[in-house]
Protein backbone atom coordinates (compact mmCIF):
# COMPACT_ATOMS: atom_id res chain seq x y z
CA UNK A 1 0.00 0.00 0.00
CA UNK A 2 2.55 2.41 1.19
CA UNK A 3 4.36 1.79 -2.48
CA UNK A 4 1.34 2.33 -4.33
CA UNK A 5 1.15 5.36 -2.63
CA UNK A 6 4.56 5.82 -3.19
CA UNK A 7 3.88 5.70 -7.35
CA UNK A 8 0.52 7.52 -6.73
CA UNK A 9 2.67 10.71 -5.83
CA UNK A 10 5.30 10.62 -8.53
CA UNK A 11 3.20 10.14 -11.09
CA UNK A 12 1.39 13.35 -9.69
CA UNK A 13 4.46 15.10 -9.35
CA UNK A 14 5.10 14.27 -12.70
CA UNK A 15 1.66 15.22 -13.91
CA UNK A 16 2.37 18.38 -12.27
CA UNK A 17 5.39 19.65 -14.13
CA UNK A 18 3.66 18.54 -17.43
CA UNK A 19 0.92 20.64 -16.21
CA UNK A 20 3.22 23.99 -15.45
CA UNK A 21 5.31 23.23 -19.11
CA UNK A 22 1.83 23.05 -21.01
CA UNK A 23 -0.79 24.25 -19.52
CA UNK A 24 -1.66 27.40 -18.39
CA UNK A 25 1.16 28.56 -16.81
CA UNK A 26 2.51 28.64 -20.25
CA UNK A 27 1.56 32.40 -20.84
CA UNK A 28 4.47 33.90 -22.71
CA UNK A 29 5.45 30.78 -24.27
CA UNK A 30 4.50 29.33 -27.61
CA UNK A 31 3.30 26.49 -28.74
CA UNK A 32 6.36 25.50 -30.45
CA UNK A 33 8.07 25.98 -27.10
CA UNK A 34 9.85 29.03 -28.93
CA UNK A 35 12.02 26.78 -30.66
CA UNK A 36 11.91 28.18 -34.32
CA UNK A 37 14.42 29.83 -35.64
CA UNK A 38 14.87 33.72 -37.45
CA UNK A 39 12.42 33.87 -40.76
CA UNK A 40 10.08 31.12 -38.77
CA UNK A 41 6.77 31.68 -36.60
CA UNK A 42 4.58 29.30 -34.60
CA UNK A 43 1.35 28.42 -36.74
CA UNK A 44 -0.58 25.96 -34.85
CA UNK A 45 2.19 24.48 -33.19
CA UNK A 46 4.06 24.17 -36.10
CA UNK A 47 7.74 26.31 -37.11
CA UNK A 48 6.29 27.80 -40.59
CA UNK A 49 7.77 30.69 -42.78
CA UNK A 50 6.97 33.79 -41.84
CA UNK A 51 5.13 36.22 -43.85
CA UNK A 52 7.43 39.09 -45.09
CA UNK A 53 6.16 42.56 -43.42
CA UNK A 54 5.38 44.80 -46.26
CA UNK A 55 7.80 47.66 -47.33
CA UNK A 56 6.71 51.51 -46.26
CA UNK A 57 5.59 52.93 -49.54
CA UNK A 58 8.23 54.85 -50.84
CA UNK A 59 7.63 58.60 -50.43
CA UNK A 60 7.17 60.91 -53.44
CA UNK A 61 9.69 63.41 -54.71
CA UNK A 62 8.61 67.09 -54.60
CA UNK A 63 7.67 68.36 -57.30
CA UNK A 64 9.66 71.48 -56.78
CA UNK A 65 12.52 69.89 -55.54
CA UNK A 66 12.89 67.64 -58.36
CA UNK A 67 12.60 70.63 -60.69
CA UNK A 68 15.23 72.65 -58.74
CA UNK A 69 17.11 69.97 -58.85
CA UNK A 70 17.30 69.22 -63.07
CA UNK A 71 17.66 73.35 -63.49
CA UNK A 72 15.63 75.38 -65.72
CA UNK A 73 15.71 74.84 -69.11
CA UNK A 74 15.42 78.12 -71.06
CA UNK A 75 12.92 78.30 -73.67
CA UNK A 76 14.46 79.86 -77.15
CA UNK A 77 12.64 80.92 -80.07
CA UNK A 78 13.53 81.90 -84.04
CA UNK A 79 13.81 85.45 -84.95
CA UNK A 80 11.50 86.55 -86.97
CA UNK A 81 11.07 89.26 -89.18
CA UNK A 82 10.11 92.02 -86.32
CA UNK A 83 12.87 91.04 -84.32
CA UNK A 84 14.38 88.74 -82.01
CA UNK A 85 11.68 86.06 -79.74
CA UNK A 86 11.98 84.22 -76.94
CA UNK A 87 13.59 84.05 -73.37
CA UNK A 88 10.29 86.62 -72.69
CA UNK A 89 12.07 89.40 -74.79
CA UNK A 90 9.61 91.49 -76.50
CA UNK A 91 9.85 91.86 -80.59
CA UNK A 92 12.44 94.58 -81.90
CA UNK A 93 11.03 97.35 -82.10
CA UNK A 94 12.95 99.65 -84.82
CA UNK A 95 13.54 103.12 -84.21
CA UNK A 96 10.77 105.81 -85.59
CA UNK A 97 11.90 107.82 -87.66
CA UNK A 98 8.37 109.48 -89.11
CA UNK A 99 9.15 113.23 -87.93
CA UNK A 100 12.63 113.25 -89.70
CA UNK A 101 12.22 114.85 -93.23
CA UNK A 102 13.78 113.44 -95.69
CA UNK A 103 16.57 115.54 -98.14
CA UNK A 104 15.21 117.47 -100.58
CA UNK A 105 17.17 119.07 -103.32
CA UNK A 106 14.98 122.12 -103.89
CA UNK A 107 16.57 125.33 -104.96
CA UNK A 108 17.10 127.49 -101.81
CA UNK A 109 16.24 131.03 -102.05
CA UNK A 110 19.47 133.04 -101.13
CA UNK A 111 17.86 136.47 -100.88
CA UNK A 112 16.63 135.25 -97.31
CA UNK A 113 20.42 135.01 -96.10
CA UNK A 114 22.11 137.83 -95.62
CA UNK A 115 25.59 136.01 -94.88
CA UNK A 116 27.37 133.96 -97.50
CA UNK A 117 28.94 131.57 -94.90
CA UNK A 118 28.82 127.71 -94.83
CA UNK A 119 30.75 125.46 -92.69
CA UNK A 120 34.22 123.87 -93.77
CA UNK A 121 35.30 120.26 -94.65
CA UNK A 122 36.82 119.76 -91.41
CA UNK A 123 33.89 121.00 -89.15
CA UNK A 124 31.39 118.71 -90.44
CA UNK A 125 33.77 115.69 -90.84
CA UNK A 126 34.12 116.44 -86.96
CA UNK A 127 30.60 116.47 -86.49
CA UNK A 128 29.74 113.52 -88.44
CA UNK A 129 32.49 111.31 -87.21
CA UNK A 130 31.11 112.49 -83.42
CA UNK A 131 28.04 110.36 -84.65
CA UNK A 132 30.27 107.47 -86.04
CA UNK A 133 29.74 105.42 -82.42
CA UNK A 134 25.82 105.99 -82.86
CA UNK A 135 25.94 104.48 -86.26
CA UNK A 136 27.96 101.12 -84.90
CA UNK A 137 25.10 100.79 -82.16
CA UNK A 138 22.66 100.86 -84.77
CA UNK A 139 23.88 98.22 -87.13
CA UNK A 140 24.89 96.36 -83.66
CA UNK A 141 21.34 96.50 -82.82
CA UNK A 142 19.99 95.24 -86.36
CA UNK A 143 23.13 92.21 -86.27
CA UNK A 144 21.86 91.11 -83.10
CA UNK A 145 17.97 91.24 -83.63
CA UNK A 146 18.99 88.95 -87.02
CA UNK A 147 19.84 85.31 -87.73
CA UNK A 148 21.88 85.87 -90.80
CA UNK A 149 24.95 87.56 -91.00
CA UNK A 150 24.72 91.42 -92.40
CA UNK A 151 26.71 91.52 -94.82
CA UNK A 152 28.90 94.30 -95.97
CA UNK A 153 28.06 97.62 -97.32
CA UNK A 154 27.66 101.52 -97.09
CA UNK A 155 25.29 103.75 -95.41
CA UNK A 156 25.41 107.10 -97.99
CA UNK A 157 24.44 110.38 -96.29
CA UNK A 158 22.51 113.47 -98.04
CA UNK A 159 22.14 116.14 -95.73
CA UNK A 160 20.40 119.62 -95.63
CA UNK A 161 22.14 121.58 -92.74
CA UNK A 162 20.31 125.17 -91.84
CA UNK A 163 22.61 127.93 -90.39
CA UNK A 164 21.15 127.40 -87.20
CA UNK A 165 22.96 124.23 -87.12
CA UNK A 166 19.80 122.24 -87.36
CA UNK A 167 19.03 119.46 -89.79
CA UNK A 168 16.49 120.35 -92.37
CA UNK A 169 16.36 117.30 -93.77
CA UNK A 170 18.23 114.21 -94.17
CA UNK A 171 18.17 110.89 -96.56
CA UNK A 172 20.15 107.48 -96.11
CA UNK A 173 20.62 105.00 -98.84
CA UNK A 174 21.98 101.32 -98.41
CA UNK A 175 21.95 97.76 -99.82
CA UNK A 176 19.28 95.70 -99.08
CA UNK A 177 21.49 93.78 -96.48
CA UNK A 178 21.75 96.86 -94.70
CA UNK A 179 17.79 97.76 -95.00
CA UNK A 180 16.99 95.68 -92.00
CA UNK A 181 15.91 95.67 -88.58
CA UNK A 182 15.86 100.13 -88.84
CA UNK A 183 19.49 100.92 -89.53
CA UNK A 184 17.91 103.62 -92.23
CA UNK A 185 15.80 105.01 -89.75
CA UNK A 186 18.33 104.95 -86.75
CA UNK A 187 20.62 106.56 -89.09
CA UNK A 188 18.44 109.29 -90.14
CA UNK A 189 17.26 110.32 -86.69
CA UNK A 190 20.75 109.97 -84.97
CA UNK A 191 21.92 112.80 -88.03
CA UNK A 192 18.51 114.82 -87.32
CA UNK A 193 18.94 115.05 -83.43
CA UNK A 194 22.75 115.99 -83.78
CA UNK A 195 23.19 119.83 -83.99
CA UNK A 196 25.99 121.16 -86.28
CA UNK A 197 27.80 124.51 -84.85
CA UNK A 198 25.95 127.81 -86.76
CA UNK A 199 27.07 129.88 -89.32
CA UNK A 200 26.33 132.84 -91.24
CA UNK A 201 24.56 132.08 -94.64
CA UNK A 202 22.13 129.67 -96.57
CA UNK A 203 21.24 125.83 -95.62
CA UNK A 204 24.24 123.66 -97.17
CA UNK A 205 24.71 120.56 -98.49
CA UNK A 206 26.55 117.91 -96.67
CA UNK A 207 27.61 114.08 -97.96
CA UNK A 208 28.71 111.50 -96.03
CA UNK A 209 29.00 108.06 -96.28
CA UNK A 210 29.88 105.19 -93.38
CA UNK A 211 30.95 101.82 -93.93
CA UNK A 212 29.48 98.35 -92.47
CA UNK A 213 32.24 95.52 -92.77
Amino acid sequence: MGKFLGGLAAASAAWAIVYWLVGPGTAGRDACWELCGEGTACVEGRCAIAAPEPEAPAVAEDEGDSKRRRGRRRRGGRRGADGPAGDGDAPFTPVNDSHVPQFSSAPVNLDKYEGSERLDDATVDREMNKLVPKFQRCVTAAAEASDEDLGRGTLRFKIRLGPEGKILGVSVTAPASLQVFGIVPCARKTVYDHRFPRYDGPPMQVDFSFDVD
